[in-house]
């Protein structure tokens, strides 16, 4: 995977800078102790939050087990480092707000009209950008997208095609305008700004010990993966069982789906009425 490699990319160049101060890692070094200084090292200098330093410790141990099963090294030591991870407030689009963004109209700035295009194709098949860019004609068969999943290539995704997504590729002749992943984050930011996506949301993240909050607009906080959080989130607050989103998602983690999902509070309200003030009216 592409994001994985730029990924891998940059832990190299941070393990460098942190070989600078430390001395080298080498694979008979990696211990707690190396560990611990690592992690102060992030914290402190590179000031990477939680997730930022679970996922890159996540993807070290992935490599040192390689490593461990090619015989390049005898140490295991590194089976104890914790990766930890919690949930982060991103955003996501309601129902209506992908429909306003759909219906926008773009048709003097075609590059924010493709941009817009593909992101709303994503919001209603929830697919990652890598997999629904790959779509092709020869993918659709009965209004459904099968389709290898190039995160997990041991998955195959068969995605439903509703009204609209299929007018969306048809409209492209099924063959969707990607562009770069970097250029398709800014194109999409400002899409959603022209758009009216202004309202304030708070972003918190834990650096060690410390929790900061900072305040955006939420065009800022969009992204290409805000279409899939979208997606799931819509689906479940449609009343669609959680097995049959993550049928079509690829999920088959139950914990990691949960993590796509983000009630907003007029959801919360809704559910909360439907729940309660309709056995108050039987009772009475």
């Amino acid at each position: 995977c592409k994001s994985t490699q730029v990924r891998y990319r940059i832990i190299k160049k941070d393990l460098l800078n942190f070989d600078k101060i430390n001395g080298p890692s080498t694979f008979n070094s990696i211990d707690m102790i190396w560990y611990a200084s690592f992690k102060s090292y992030c914290e402190e200098v590179k000031r990477h939050s939680i997730n930022t330093f679970g996922r890159n410790v996540g993807l070290i141990k992935t490599f040192l087990n390689y490593a461990l099963r090619e015989k390049h090294t005898l140490n295991d030591k590194f089976k104890l480092f914790k990766a930890k991870r919690e949930v982060t407030d991103q955003v996501v689009l309601s129902k209506s707000e992908v429909l306003k963004l759909y219906h926008f109209d773009f048709t003097k700035n075609t590059k924010l009209e493709k941009v817009r295009d593909v992101f709303v194709f994503g919001c209603l098949t929830g697919m990652r950008y890598s997999d629904f860019k790959r779509v092709q004609r020869e993918n659709i068969e009965n209004d459904t997208i099968t389709l290898r999943e190039i995160k997990d290539k041991s998955k195959t995704l068969k995605i439903p095609l509703v009204a609209l997504s299929r007018a969306i590729l048809e409209k492209y002749n099924y063959k969707l305008p990607i562009i770069s992943d970097q250029k398709f984050r800014n194109y999409i930011k400002e899409a959603c700004k022209i758009v009216g996506f202004t309202d304030l949301v708070v972003k918190s993240s834990r650096i060690g010990n410390n929790v900061t909050n900072e305040t955006f607009k939420k065009y800022e906080r969009v992204s290409t993966h805000t279409a899939r959080r979208s997606f799931i989130t819509n689906m479940i607050n449609a009343g669609v069982p959680n097995k049959v989103i993550m049928g079509i998602t690829g999920h088959k983690s139950i914990v990691t789906f949960q993590n796509y999902y983000k009630p907003n509070e007029a959801n919360t309200i809704r559910f909360m009425q439907n729940v309660w003030d309709s056995q108050l009216k039987i009772v009475s």
